[in-house]
């Protein structure tokens, strides 16, 4: 499947800031929370996708990789 563009799943630019991404993934994980669906298995992927997303990209040594 390869790596996924973290960028792309938070909707960011590659310059985005701290800021914007804590932003970013409030907004999403609000949105794709798996309590808030009744599909919970395909909104638990996408929150999961979303939550990795962030955890890379507000790291500074997981980012700069």
């Amino acid at each position: 499947m390869g790596e996924a563009d973290h960028y792309r799943t938070l909707g960011l630019r590659r310059d985005a800031s701290k800021a914007e991404v804590k932003a970013a993934f409030s907004r999403l994980a609000l949105l794709h929370h798996p309590d808030r669906h009744a599909q919970a298995d395909a909104a638990t992927r996408r929150f999961r996708q979303v939550y990795d997303a962030y955890h890379v990209l507000y790291d500074d040594h997981r980012r700069a990789e």
